[in-house]
């Protein structure tokens, strides 16, 4: 029996418009340490309906061939980051605040030992501009480029990944998205993370610390490059 697309109705677009103003309004940032059923809690029955349904949207009908790694629990023992700012002369120049980030503590410490080897070969550091998501922080970026792209599954799904597709969402083979201390990668920004010298360094050393890089050019999973995105693989 053929599949029905997967719609999203004129009534559930607007919906996205309340949705993201309640999530906005409660910090989205704590999302990244919220499970599902929190998230529940404050909103109607028509916006958890509607999330739901969302959640039922599967990657692979769009051409995203990437492996369904499970909604998990948030783990117990991520580390909170906190103080990380880059220093940029890009748009408003000057030192910015990334704010908290999280990361499971086994990946904490292989990153903390991968950026004091860094340091010491060429002086740099990389930043965590995203670390651990939880599902429901997750769902709620696939809300927001839904949004963006005008409702364009297909354009979305490239860009950020399903709940229970996401690397940032499993708790001891977390991905780190990472930022240079001057700030790069960062929207409206015309450099490359792939030409940095931290780049490089990853690509010649960060397997020895346990991450690998996600997602290279052309990558099988039909996703788009993003050499700043790295992921813990060690058991």
């Amino acid at each position: 029996m053929k599949q029905k697309p997967f719609t999203i109705t004129e009534k559930e677009k607007e919906l996205t418009k309340s949705l993201l103003k309640k999530i906005t309004e409660t910090e989205k940032e704590k999302f990244s340490i919220t499970d599902l059923d929190t998230v529940y809690s404050f909103l109607n029955k028509k916006e958890i309906a509607f999330l739901k349904k969302l959640l039922t949207i599967n990657p692979h009908d769009y051409g995203i061939k990437g492996e369904y790694l499970g909604i998990q629990d948030v783990p117990k023992d991520l580390v909170e980051i906190k103080g990380q700012r880059y220093e940029t002369d890009i748009e408003e120049k000057g030192y910015h605040e990334i704010g908290e980030r999280y990361l499971p503590n086994k990946v904490y410490k292989a990153y903390e030992k991968m950026n004091k080897a860094m340091f010491k070969d060429i002086g740099k550091k990389l930043l965590i501009a995203s670390g651990y998501r939880s599902p429901a922080y997750q769902l709620f970026l696939l809300v927001w480029y839904l949004n963006m792209y005008e409702f364009d599954i297909g354009k979305t799904l490239e860009r950020v990944a399903m709940p229970g597709y996401s690397e940032h969402c499993v708790a001891d083979k977390v991905a780190i998205d990472f930022i240079t201390e001057d700030g790069v990668p960062q929207e409206h920004d015309d450099r490359y993370f792939e030409d940095t010298k931290e780049y490089k360094w990853l690509v010649q050393n960060a397997e020895k610390f346990g991450f690998k890089e996600s997602y290279p050019k052309d990558n099988e999973f039909g996703l788009m490059y993003e050499p700043w995105h790295w992921r813990y693989i060690k058991d």
